[in-house]
């Protein structure tokens, strides 16, 4: 029987990080043909977001599962992470800094950035036992 084990270093977070900062630089790149000249700052902060929640949550996981530093009730820990992503979101369309449609293409940098990291993916590691 065979069985799979995950490579135990960074290496596949920083490459999903990576590829969701690359599909935000594309879909920024790609917006005065989709939407208009005036809405390229908004993609790009959503993309930002994307790169800036994928960052916080891997090193909310790291922290988790090293079991170095406090160890909060997952639900706590999501609720704030969700809320400070709220707040942030709200504070930048109310501010006027974005608008709401295009900041929302550029998060979606976070999934498909993590689809394009997994299609890159080498195959498991495999072990006997």
């Amino acid at each position: 029987m065979k069985n799979t084990s995950q490579n135990p270093d960074r290496k596949g977070i920083v490459t999903a990080i990576w590829a969701v900062a690359l599909v935000g630089v594309l879909l920024t790149a790609a917006t005065p043909v989709l939407l208009g000249a005036g809405m390229a700052q908004s993609v790009a902060l959503g993309a930002a977001l994307a790169v800036g929640n994928l960052w916080t949550l891997s090193r909310l996981v790291q922290t988790f599962l090293s079991g170095s530093g406090a160890r909060l009730p997952w639900l706590v820990v999501s609720v704030f992470k969700f809320f400070g992503l709220f707040v942030l979101v709200a504070v930048l369309v109310k501010a006027g800094y974005a608008k709401v449609l295009p900041l929302m293409l550029g998060f979606a940098a976070l999934p498909l950035g993590i689809v394009a990291a997994q299609l890159r993916a080498s195959d498991p590691v495999e072990s006997k036992g």
